[in-house]
C-alpha cells in the first residue's frame, strides 16, 4: 500500500505556507522508497497506474488535510513520460474540478520527457489555470532544455544544488544564475533542504 504525507513549502518573504508537496510513502518492507516503487513500475510496464494512483490519491488526502491555509497550493509529482486518460481526466475534473487552480504539476526527472505528453499537460494546465513545475532541477533529465520547452511556473532546485550552498562559491553561482533566469521567465523557485 502506499500512503502520501505532506511537506510545506514556505515563503521566504513571509515564512507562510503558501503550499504542499504531495510525497509518495511506500508501506511495504521490500519497496522502502519511492524510487523502489518507480522501477518495479517501469519494468512492469505501470507507470501509468503510478500516475493514476498519485494524482488520485493525493488529491483525496489533501482535501483531509488539517489547518492549511485557504488556497495553498498542492504540488503533484508527474511521471514525465505519462499522462492520464480523456476518462481519467474526466472523473480527477468532477472530484476535484474546485481544486485546479490550487495544483502544480511537477514533472519528475526520473523519467525522460515525452514531447507530445509534456504538450498535453502544458495545454491542460493553461486551459485550467493550474500550475507546473520542473521537480530536482539540476538531476536526472532536469536541465536546460526542459526549462525552455517547459515554460515552469515553478521551478524545484534539487537538494544537491541547495546542501552546502553557504560554503562553495560555485554552487552559489550556479543558484544566483538559475534564480536570475527564472525570474526573467516570471518562474519561481523552491530550493529543497533548506530545512
Amino acid at each position: 500500500a502506499i500512503a502520501y504525507a505532506f511537506q510545506p513549502i514556505l515563503s521566504s518573504r513571509t515564512g507562510d505556507v503558501v503550499g504542499y508537496e504531495a510525497l509518495m510513502r511506500p508501506r511495504s518492507k521490500i519497496l522502502s522508497s519511492p524510487l523502489d516503487i518507480l522501477r518495479m513500475a517501469r519494468a512492469q510496464s505501470k507507470l501509468a497506474d503510478v500516475e493514476r494512483l498519485t494524482w488520485f490519491r493525493a488529491l483525496e488526502v489533501f482535501q483531509t488535510l488539517p489547518d492549511k491555509p485557504e488556497g495553498c497550493l498542492i504540488f503533484v509529482n508527474s511521471i514525465a513520460s505519462q499522462r492520464l486518460s480523456p476518462a481519467d481526466l474526466e472523473r480527477f475534473d468532477a472530484a476535484y474540478g474546485a481544486l485546479l487552480p490550487q495544483i502544480v504539476m511537477e514533472l519528475t526527472e526520473d523519467e525522460e520527457m515525452d514531447v507530445e505528453a509534456t504538450r498535453i499537460k502544458k495545454q491542460r494546465s493553461e486551459r485550467l489555470h493550474m500550475h507546473m513545475a520542473i521537480d530536482d532541477f539540476g538531476t536526472g533529465y532536469s536541465n536546460d532544455s526542459v526549462l525552455l520547452n517547459v515554460e515552469p511556473d515553478f521551478v524545484k532546485v534539487d537538494i544537491t544544488i541547495v546542501r552546502g550552498i553557504d560554503q562553495d562559491k560555485t554552487r552559489q553561482a550556479m543558484f544566483r544564475n538559475l534564480v536570475s533566469l527564472c525570474h526573467s521567465m516570471r518562474a519561481l523557485v523552491v530550493a529543497e533542504g533548506v530545512e
